[in-house]
């Protein structure tokens, strides 16, 4: 529905997690296999724990950039929230700020920004990741990028999370910052009133 909805401004590019999501055991796997960014030990399903796997998440998006973009901008959800604020601190980092993808004394050219090139970002029910290499990303000057901040007054979700939607969005530049509230929970809110708040801002973007 939000892909008909967005059709006149967008053309959404859907990519999957990097990582297979486990099924429990003895379960029997019903359905497509489920994928996500980050993982954790174990089967942990609060969002704050899950902070592994960051290398192979952030090779998979570059491959994507590379094979598929250019992209004029990239839209998350949840964990996909997350994982956008910090291509969208990676896409405003120089090598001379010191974090080439997160990790220290890092000379890896493919992380650099002609590499995840895009102008703007759109997050929902998103969070500060507790990954330590996306923790050091998003610790620097506040990203100056368009972003839109999709938040609900009632997720529950992310309240469980370390660091909700509101810490995410203090991670931007106010300046350039949209927020939609809805009175929703964890969902990405496609009623036409609120559809017409995201063409407002790709059009602005």
């Amino acid at each position: 529905q939000l892909r008909r909805k967005l059709a006149p401004m967008a053309e959404l590019v859907f990519v999957d997690g990097a990582h297979r999501v486990p099924w429990p055991d003895g379960a029997q796997a019903r359905g497509r296999d489920k994928f996500c960014w980050l993982h954790a030990d174990g089967a942990a399903s609060d969002l704050a724990k899950q902070v592994e796997g960051w290398e192979v998440t952030l090779a998979a998006l570059k491959a994507t950039f590379q094979s598929l973009g250019p992209f004029e901008g990239v839209l998350g959800f949840s964990q996909g929230a997350a994982i956008a604020a910090a291509l969208a601190a990676l896409a405003r980092r120089t090598p001379a700020a010191g974090v080439a993808d997160g990790r220290d004394e890092i000379g890896t050219v493919a992380a650099r920004t002609d590499m995840l090139a895009f102008r703007f970002v759109m997050l929902c029910g998103g969070f500060v990741s507790s990954a330590t290499e996306i923790e050091r990303l998003l610790a620097l000057a506040p990203i100056d990028m368009a972003s839109l901040h999709v938040i609900g007054e009632n997720d529950a979700v992310i309240s469980k999370s370390s660091e909700g939607s509101e810490e995410l969005l203090g991670r931007f530049c106010e300046d350039n910052a949209t927020v939609v509230r809805h009175e929703g929970g964890h969902i990405f809110p496609a009623s036409d009133k609120y559809v017409r708040r995201y063409l407002d801002f790709l059009k602005n973007a």
